[in-house]
């Protein structure tokens, strides 16, 4: 899923919004406990749980939302790609 910037002007600037809203927390709310990384010198984030992966990588114009889920999540995938992808939407 690819979501373009309307109230970032760039990809530094939603990187970090996007820093203060994916955490371990936010992500407790769909019922996995996650390990998020930071990786500044890629602009991506990544979170890892069991049977799932989440990325995010900021690109100049946009972001890419990747959701990997265990056979056993899977039927959640949508429903979960189209929450985070809105709320990504009112952020970056």
């Amino acid at each position: 899923m690819k979501i373009p910037y309307t109230h970032s002007q760039n990809s530094q600037q939603a990187f970090e919004a996007m820093k203060k809203k994916i955490t371990p927390e936010y992500l407790a709310q769909f019922k996995v406990c996650a390990e998020v990384k930071y990786l500044e010198s890629s602009n991506r984030i990544e979170a890892k749980g069991q049977g799932f992966t989440l990325l995010i990588d900021f690109s100049s114009s946009d972001c890419e939302l990747g959701l990997d889920l265990s056979f056993l999540l899977k039927p959640f995938k949508s429903k979960i790609l189209d929450k985070i992808g809105n709320e990504l939407k009112t952020i970056v």
